[in-house]
């Protein structure tokens, strides 16, 4: 690993002990988020697995009771059954933070379900495709957050593995071979100095 091209002064072998120092501290950090993250990335696709499942059940079960439903009460009652539902249920978004990052918490608003179409032209397998739908947004909710949530984390997580192989691959090696070098040069020159006085000293008393 190439050192740094700096001077040989004790005042740079103050300042890269300090940055190593740093470094080091800094790795340790960033190892610590870098584990967290790469725990609750983990644990997110988990629960992902489960909720996708849950998200392929509830819709299944939804278009089944949608072509009973239409076999049933036929498919134009059930297309305007449709078209007089309105607005459906609203999502709310809360916000969690893991390590830094800000990951969404999404779910569908527990309400009543309350048909706006009329129940005289409509048959009860049309109740019971709009229930299954109704329960199945929730569902749907949930797993658009987990996969918002994951992406967010996988990237923060990538992002801190880079730093982490940065300081231990380049930077740490850098200031550990620059700090030695400085060490080495520096006390190489005090033994010089050391050497040059004796030498001075034994002359001055052979004169004396």
């Amino acid at each position: 690993m190439p050192r740094l091209n700096i001077p040989a002064t004790k005042i740079n072998l103050i300042r890269i002990r300090g940055e190593l120092a740093l470094a080091r501290e800094g790795y340790e950090l960033l190892e610590q988020k870098r584990q967290v993250l790469l725990m609750e990335v983990m644990r997110l696709m988990d629960g992902l697995k489960k909720q996708r499942a849950e998200v392929e059940r509830s819709l299944g079960e939804a278009y089944d009771r949608l072509r009973l439903a239409e076999v049933e009460a036929g498919g134009t009652r059930v297309a305007l059954a449709a078209l007089a539902a309105g607005r459906g249920r609203e999502i709310t978004i809360r916000e969690r933070s893991v390590m830094g990052v800000v990951i969404p918490v999404a779910s569908a608003v527990e309400e009543e379900l309350r048909p706006s179409y009329s129940l005289a032209d409509t048959d009860s397998a049309v109740d019971m495709a709009a229930r299954a739908f109704h329960d199945a947004l929730d569902h749907v909710a949930k797993l658009a957050g987990l996969e918002n949530a994951a992406l967010r984390l996988a990237t923060e997580l990538k992002k801190t593995q880079r730093r982490v192989n940065a300081l231990s691959s380049f930077f740490i090696p850098q200031y550990r071979e620059t700090l030695k070098y400085l060490q080495d040069t520096l006390e190489e020159r005090d033994r010089d100095a050391l050497f040059a006085m004796k030498l001075v000293k034994a002359k001055s008393e052979e004169e004396a």
